[in-house]
């Protein structure tokens, strides 16, 4: 098996291989967008802890706002556990507009979210938005409240399951 002259040689380009770095950029990045789905985005817009809320004041895209609208829109379709007399027989539209305006007193903090002492609680520092949302916002809100107690009590990332796997290893 020797080489000819009529046999045309193939030449080899040296492969560049991804630096550590960059394979766990591509990683993330092909992991990132399920993690980026509509109900995380709510959780964080509706976080109550104070580095949350600043990264969503200076982070908040138009198309946050429209994953927003579309988890709003999914949780008051018939039949609507929201019994709210506002919401109730409302067109769905109104929701969505009732919803941006007590977003917008959540963000600014204020009526019926003004109240200092409220966002010191233990829950707020914690980070426990699902409790906090449960007692401050749900009562004095007709739209707002109940989406943030369902989007804000869900689990969004993979940390819990880290530390639950390391308990059931011990």
């Amino acid at each position: 098996m020797g080489s000819s002259d009529d046999e045309s040689e193939v030449v080899m380009e040296p492969v560049e291989e991804a630096s550590l770095g960059q394979l766990a950029l591509d990683l993330w990045n092909s992991r990132s967008k399920k993690l980026h789905h509509d109900y995380a985005i709510a959780g964080w817009a509706l976080s109550v802890s104070k580095e949350v809320r600043d990264h969503v004041s200076q982070n908040m895209l138009p198309e946050h706002r429209e994953a927003i609208e579309r988890v709003v829109r999914r949780l008051h379709v018939v039949p609507c556990p929201n019994k709210d007399p506002k919401v109730v027989g409302a067109d769905i539209d109104e929701v969505v507009d009732l919803f941006w305006d007590e977003f917008k007193c959540f963000e600014k903090k204020t009526k019926p979210f003004d109240n200092v002492a409220r966002w010191n609680t233990q829950n707020a520092v914690e980070g426990k938005s699902y409790l906090w949302h449960e007692k401050y916002s749900l009562p004095y809100t007709s739209v707002l409240g109940f989406v943030a107690c369902r989007v804000t009590s869900k689990t969004l990332g993979i940390g819990p399951c880290e530390r639950n796997w390391a308990s059931v290893k011990n």
